[in-house]
This record gives structure tokens, C-alpha cells and sequence, in this order.
């Protein structure tokens, strides 16, 4: 998973929590930390301690690896309030991640602004153990890697091996969106 899916780890915790039917009080008893740290932390309000994740772990008998993989909840419905949102302003790009569980996969939907006159949007990069297809739904993306540069425009899809450096942008003067399926292997993450 990319870094910035540690942000998930606190509500990766509410959930297995809720699942198990413990309430926050009984995780601080077991853990030996306050309800408010608790609480934050589960609101992405705080970032725990490696020791602190581990008691978290122990009293929840999950391994840290269970907080950051994907949910195993299979889901038919995904309302906007569970899908997470990321906003990249150095890249002027919008991430949007659907994950419906493991076995149903996790698809993105990104839009770059389109930029000033005059302006040269720096290229969004990325490096993980997972492979991705995506399809540009509308405007015009550059992708490099492997030495190369791709053009895609409206309609065009790309497909990028797990562990392959790449950069991609807006290479056009109106937004560019499309649509990604992260494809996750088990194990990989």
C-alpha cells in the first residue's frame, strides 16, 4: 500500500474494535492508554507510537500487517462517507479511493485540475508492490516509465507492472480525470 494509507490505521482500528464489540473504555483498559489518545487516534487526530500500536494489536488480537490491508468486508455499496479522499495541491490532484475488500478490489478515480496559462504542473509519482490499469475518462495524461513517456488521451488506458517507478500529469489545458483498479494481490501489502 502507498504511504499515505497509514492515515487509515485509526479508522482500520475503529473498525476491527466495533467488529470485536469492545468499546473504547475496555481498549484503554486493556491497553493502558487514555480513552481521549484512543479516540483521536481513531479520528486520524493522532499517530500512534509503534509500541502503542502494538498493544493496540495484542488487545485486539490482530497483527499491525490486519490494520493495513484492505478491509476483508466484501461491499456492494459504498457510500461517499466511507470512500477516502486525498487532495495532492502540489500536483493540483484529486484521489478518490473506493475499496470494496480484498476480493472485490480497490479502484481510484483521480482528477488533476487543469492548469494556469503558462503553468507546469509537476508530475504525481508513485512506487508499489501492486499492479494498476487505468483508463483516462476525459482530457489528456502523461505517464512515464520504463524510459518512456505515454500520451493517453480520452478513452486510452495504461497498464503498470507492481514495483515499476512512475510519474504521471496533466499534459493537457482542461482537467484530466480516470479511473484506476488497483490490482492487489494477496500477500502484497
Amino acid at each position: 500500500m502507498e504511504f499515505d494509507d497509514i492515515e487509515k490505521i485509526g479508522l482500520r482500528i475503529k473498525e476491527i474494535r466495533k467488529k470485536k464489540s469492545i468499546t473504547i473504555q475496555r481498549l484503554s483498559q486493556f491497553t493502558d492508554l487514555s480513552v481521549g489518545y484512543l479516540s483521536n487516534l481513531e479520528r486520524n487526530q493522532a499517530s500512534p507510537t509503534l509500541n502503542n500500536l502494538q498493544r493496540i494489536c495484542v488487545a485486539l488480537g490482530i497483527s499491525v500487517r490486519d490494520l493495513l490491508e484492505p478491509s476483508g468486508e466484501e461491499k456492494t455499496l459504498l457510500p461517499r462517507s466511507e470512500q477516502r479522499s486525498f487532495r495532492y495541491d502540489e500536483y493540483k490532484l484529486d484521489i478518490r479511493r473506493l475499496d470494496f475488500g480484498k476480493k472485490r478490489g480497490i479502484y481510484e478515480y483521480s482528477s488533476y485540475d487543469a492548469p494556469e496559462e503558462g503553468e507546469e504542473i509537476e508530475a504525481s509519482w508513485g512506487l508499489h508492490p501492486y499492479a494498476e490499469a487505468g483508463v483516462v475518462l476525459e482530457g489528456t495524461m502523461e505517464v512515464c516509465m520504463d524510459g518512456k513517456t505515454y500520451i493517453l488521451e480520452e478513452g486510452d488506458a495504461i497498464y503498470i507492472r507492481p514495483n515499476t517507478y512512475h510519474t504521471i500529469r496533466n499534459a493537457g489545458k482542461t482537467p484530466c480525470r480516470s479511473f484506476w483498479h488497483l490490482q492487489i494481490a494477496e500477500g502484497a501489502i
